[in-house]
């Protein structure tokens, strides 16, 4: 059975709350790296599929290529349904990504959704708000890797495409803005709430399910019912202690959540940028996290708050963060990873040979559990993954707090 609907993410944690948001609907989902997509494309049973592609950080032409490649691949097997998963607060190659799925597919319209009301990010007159803020002037614009260009979404896309851009106001027909449009467009639209979603579901319905559309986790809730997926029952969240958490996040909130767990007296290790790639600095950390793990159950590894380093200097950081979970979770058993930021959750899956992953639940907003598949039997089963910007300041004792109902 090939999948009803294919969804593209451009990094590991978006794919994860957004296929989340199907498992929860009771929709078997799968969640694959780009790299193992021909593989899953041949075997994949599940209704929905999501593949991430890793392109948040690529030129925007190699971003588009990328994603372009997707969608042939996954029309090659018969799927004409798209969702393009977008960042919430609209980084990476918004433009040149949703352009790649239009072209590719052959469609026509695009629907974009990118409110996420429950995450405090809503859209009024075509400009992206975070908890209030217009996106240009939050935090997420002074993003160490990807700022945010634009004051409102159509500039942003316009950066990188020239595919125009209509945008439909709350409770407004999108049938107005389309009359008469003769050549592909994308049509975004303004929501401020989850009723907000819900009707634009509705209106998207009527128009015999539209084949291409986008968002990010907050419209994806409602797919399920747009396009008619089949549902059963729902996996229940079961994890279990010991939990490592890995951090490769710049981001103040996740930088917040770590300061909170010290202070709390959750251990901590900070990698060493220069000496996490050399094996001696690895088998002593290696040494000192086992140690810690098994006395106090839960165990932080961080890298430095700081600046942003160059991109291959952050590549080799994130390569050796991934060598030593590895060599962590080959020295004593750990059931639970939890990993912050998207960067190191694809750093740690790819070091673990894990080649798919079945999202099955929320902790809390943003915070996903998911069982992790893959080529070498590291003993990890559970994964529990979460973006820079996502969870409350308290969102280790969460995680630990359900590893304590689930024991």
């Amino acid at each position: 059975m090939n999948p009803r609907l294919f969804v593209i993410a451009d990094d590991l944690t978006g794919a994860l709350d957004t296929g989340v948001q199907f498992a929860r609907a009771g929709v078997q989902t799968k969640v694959v790296t780009h790299g193992h997509l021909a593989r899953l494309l041949r075997l994949c049973k599940e209704p929905v599929l999501v593949v991430d592609t890793e392109s948040r950080h690529l030129p925007a032409d190699k971003a588009g290529s990328r994603v372009a490649s997707c969608v042939r691949s996954a029309r090659s097997r018969g799927v004409d349904r798209f969702y393009k998963k977008t960042d919430s607060t609209l980084r990476g190659n918004v433009g040149a990504e949703l352009t790649a799925v239009v072209s590719a597919s052959g469609g026509r319209e695009l629907f974009f959704v990118p409110a996420l009301p429950k995450a405090g990010r809503v859209t009024r007159s075509g400009v992206q708000f975070v908890d209030g803020v217009p996106l240009h002037e939050s935090s997420f614009a002074r993003d160490p890797r990807e700022p945010v260009l634009g004051t409102s979404i159509e500039g942003i896309i316009a950066t990188q495409s020239g595919m125009p851009v209509v945008t439909v106001g709350r409770g407004e027909n999108p049938a107005t803005v389309l009359a008469g449009r003769g050549r592909p467009l994308i049509v975004a639209f303004d929501a401020e709430t989850d009723g907000d979603l819900e009707a634009i579901a509705d209106r998207l319905a009527i128009r015999d399910m539209p084949h291409l559309t986008a968002g990010c986790s907050g419209f994806a809730a409602f797919l399920p019912r747009l396009h008619g997926l089949p549902t059963g029952g729902c996996d229940r969240i079961d994890i279990r202690p010991p939990l490592l958490v890995v951090s490769g996040s710049l981001h103040e909130r996740s930088l917040g959540q770590l300061r909170h767990s010290e202070l709390r007296g959750i251990p901590s290790l900070e990698v060493d940028p220069e000496a996490v790639t050399q094996s001696g600095w690895r088998r002593a950390a290696t040494r000192t996290i086992v140690g810690q793990l098994r006395e106090h159950g839960t165990m932080i590894v961080r890298t430095r708050p700081g600046l942003a380093a160059p991109p291959p200097t952050a590549e080799t950081l994130l390569r050796g963060i991934g060598c030593l979970v590895r060599r962590i979770i080959s020295s004593t058993a750990v059931s639970t990873i939890a990993l912050f930021g998207g960067d190191t959750a694809f750093a740690v899956v790819e070091a673990l040979g894990i080649w798919g992953l079945d999202p099955v639940g929320e902790i809390c907003q943003g915070v996903v559990v998911c069982r992790a598949k893959g080529s070498r039997d590291l003993g990890v089963r559970n994964l529990v993954t979460k973006a820079g910007g996502f969870g409350p300041v308290d969102v280790v004792d969460r995680i630990v707090g359900a590893l304590e109902q689930e024991a």
